[in-house]
């Protein structure tokens, strides 16, 4: 089943995990990112959730309520992860440290996305029903809105440090 359910995957869905696992990997490591680009998965994952949404839920109240609610939940709790030392000023834009973490997050939202998308392929009776239609749209928003809040208060901190005319340095 397993073999079946690999098979018949698209390859955009390869393209897109191999996009996840690059930007990823890309923020284990210091780098001075020019602003545009921070917006870039964050953006991604706004369409997914959406698109997902849209294609098998419809945008009706519940599911969309139930995204947005649990979006600005999650970029609460995205904002209070970033502290004020993981963001400098750089030469191009934005200093960030290196970190695991964001490669974690874009693996649990390929791995809610794909899981999701498959189930709902083999057991759409389960995975249309309205519980686990609610609760498919709460991870969505949860793991965009966590994306969200981390880019806000990077942004937040970067505007901050600017105005106060900071250079950042990050030690190797």
């Amino acid at each position: 089943m397993i073999t079946e359910i690999l098979v018949h995957t698209p390859l955009y869905v390869w393209a897109m995990l191999a996009f996840f696992v690059y930007r990823g990997l890309a923020a284990r490591r210091d780098r001075d990112v020019p602003v545009p680009s921070l917006f870039i998965l964050p953006a991604v994952l706004v369409v997914m959730g959406l698109q997902g949404i849209s294609v098998h839920y419809g945008f009706t109240i519940a599911p969309l309520a139930t995204w947005i609610a649990v979006a600005a939940l999650g970029a609460a709790l995205g904002a209070r992860t970033l502290g004020t030392k993981a963001v400098g000023v750089g030469a191009k834009g934005i200093l960030m440290r290196g970190s695991w973490f964001p490669l974690v997050l874009v693996l649990a939202v390929f791995l809610t996305k794909y899981s999701t998308e498959v189930l709902i392929a083999i057991r759409p009776d389960i995975m249309l029903a309205p519980e686990a239609t609610l609760g498919v749209c709460a991870l969505y928003g949860g793991l965009t809105g966590f994306f969200l809040g981390r880019l806000g208060r990077a942004l937040s901190i970067y505007r901050s440090l600017s105005r106060a005319g900071e250079r950042t340095v990050l030690a190797a």
